[in-house]
């Protein structure tokens, strides 16, 4: 019999089931997970934050190159994405003429695997028989609200979870059974998982930490090499065809997040040092409120269970707990996300909790595997209820992550586009606006009459020179100056002088929020600018030829404004 045969008959023998049976328990595992994702997936047309860019970076090849002289063509400028794996990926799944947001629920699919292969082997040393509990542990850690909502759309991070987890599984296999090898495939798919999301890199310090009290030298500089080729993906960078793709700075400071990014492992400040929400303890609060203080209790009680195991369940639980505690304290400290920020905190946060829960979920199978296998009646009971509350709230969160209705791009940034008057400028404030434009104008190839312009792109002296060179607004040579409003106000003056009809478009909750005053000023004027708040976007006037009452200005605006836009039904109010 071949040696990995016998490898998985020893593994799946200790549970007291047959090979094939154990293999079927899988297989169903993948298809139950898969069954779950895919209505959600083929359901959505676009998700938030990052989906519009990873989209548009994938399309960028694919894309014809303008020639010099083509003042009208397509411009993609995704920001550096610093997702290149994932952008491969997704390039040779486009290709194939599939649904984008398929992949991620395979990846989230495969996850669910590595998990259960990973708790079915730090259980078989504490009990046997419990792989039915265990597939339902795997299942229902899939199934939660944070995996449910960010496995099924394009993502990094379902990709991101599959390869944690069967880094975890490798990890877990050779401690188990191979001390004396080199565990090779969790270096390379730790270096993977960095080239794909660098926060990939918090879960580093617990595994060098194993692996330097329990492998010789020669092994951990083997491990080092296999982290490095991890890292190749990022080679792919200065190929892709973006104008802020691949700036002057080096491979370390993209994979530390030096320049850009969420979070910036690169720093050694607080961005938000004087914001007293942020802090471990309102991180760790986000952190249940989005994704249920079962899980979390559940842990904790679990990791107190495993704990009375043998020492390398006890190792594993540990390297468990302090990657979980690590990730909380460095994310706390280090993101640039305040909690003061609605759209940050209902948006972008909830995405980062895909990562730490994968250890919670993993000693939470190994304690409730422990507790079954202790024989005892009462215990078993427990187990059970736990496992069926567990798997009951993954069911009820099935029900509110529908995303049937999340269409973005069709039915809000398709709609503004099309309504806008012919040489419009477009101005972005927040991450979707500026993703889903990049991605209708660079991947759809509509309204090429139109440009767009990420306002954090005006801060870039890179943007202003390649603006010239790529004719993406010619005549606009300036270079920029520390105060954006500056910028802001130069760009204005040129659109205005061309004649080019400028806007500004904000999220909805942007405006509820009252964003547009904090950053535009109360008066909303900026050196003889008006700014008129018209629906999701912001028009801009010269003073002298605003409108003088709010009847004029609905009035022009429904001018501008096509059949069917998104401006009719907006009535603005004095």
């Amino acid at each position: 019999m071949p040696e990995r045969l016998v490898k998985h008959e020893e593994l799946d023998t200790a549970c007291d089931l047959p090979v094939t049976v154990v293999n079927l328990f899988r297989m169903g595992l993948v298809c139950g997970v898969l069954a779950v994702y895919i209505p959600h997936s083929l359901s959505t047309e676009m998700g938030d934050g990052d989906s519009p860019e990873l989209l548009a970076s994938a399309c960028t090849n694919s894309l014809p190159m303008p020639s010099a002289g083509d003042s009208h063509a397509v411009h993609l400028r995704p920001h550096p994405p610093g997702y290149p794996l994932y952008t491969i990926l997704l390039q040779l799944w486009l290709g194939l003429g599939l649904n984008s947001h398929l992949l991620s629920a395979c990846f989230g699919a495969l996850a669910s695997a590595a998990v259960c292969d990973a708790v079915l082997l730090l259980s078989m040393t504490v009990c046997s028989g419990a792989l039915p509990l265990i597939l339902g542990v795997a299942s229902a850690a899939h199934y939660s609200l944070a995996t449910l909502r960010f496995h099924t759309v394009v993502e990094v991070f379902p990709l991101n979870s599959a390869l944690l987890s069967w880094t975890f599984y490798f990890g877990i296999r050779w401690l188990l059974r191979y001390p004396d090898r080199c565990p090779w495939q969790c270096g390379l798919l730790m270096g993977l998982a960095a080239s794909n999301q660098h926060t990939s890199l918090l879960f580093l310090p617990s595994f060098i930490f194993i692996a330097l009290r329990r492998s010789p030298w020669t092994a951990v500089l083997k491990l080092g090499v296999c982290f490095a080729v991890g890292l190749l993906p990022y080679i792919y960078l200065p190929f892709l065809q973006g104008e802020m793709s691949w700036p002057t700075a080096s491979i370390l400071r993209h994979i530390l997040r030096g320049d850009y990014g969420t979070l910036s492992l690169g720093s050694a400040t607080n961005p938000h040092a004087n914001d007293d929400r942020v802090t471990p303890i309102a991180v760790v609060g986000a952190f249940v409120e989005d994704t249920g203080i079962l899980s979390l209790c559940l842990g904790i009680l679990m990791s107190v269970v495993a704990l009375r195991c043998e020492t390398n369940v006890r190792i594993i639980t540990l390297v468990c707990v302090t990657s979980f505690l690590i990730y909380m304290t460095v994310f706390s400290w280090m993101a640039n996300l305040s909690l003061e920020s609605s759209l940050l905190r209902n948006s972008v946060y909830p995405r980062f909790w895909v990562q730490p829960l994968l250890p919670v979920h993993l000693i939470t199978g190994v304690g409730l595997a422990t507790l079954w296998g202790c024989g005892r009646k009462i215990p078993r009971v427990v187990t059970l209820c736990l496992a069926f509350v567990w798997g009951m709230e993954g069911l009820a969160n099935y029900l509110p992550t529908d995303l049937a209705h999340s269409r973005v791009l069709s039915d809000y940034y398709s709609s503004f586009l099309q309504a806008l008057p012919p040489r419009s400028i477009v101005v972005t404030t927040g991450d979707m606006p500026a993703y889903a434009m990049k991605y209708l104008l660079g991947c759809t190839a509509s309204r090429s009459d139109v440009r767009t312009v990420s306002e954090a792109e005006l801060s870039s002296r890179y943007w202003w020179e390649s603006s010239q060179r790529r004719h993406i607004l010619p005549g606009l040579s300036h270079l920029p100056v520390p105060n954006n409003a500056e910028n802001l106000k130069i760009l204005m003056t040129t659109a205005l002088r061309e004649d080019r009809p400028l806007f500004f478009v904000h999220l909805p909750s942007f405006m509820s929020a009252g964003y547009a005053a904090d950053y535009f000023g109360p008066d909303r004027l900026v050196q003889g600018l008006t700014l008129y708040p018209t629906g999701p976007a912001i028009r801009v006037y010269a003073t002298e030829a605003a409108p003088k009452t709010w009847r004029a200005l609905r009035d022009d605006q429904r001018r501008l404004a096509q059949s069917g836009s998104i401006f009719e039904g907006h009535e603005l109010r004095e």
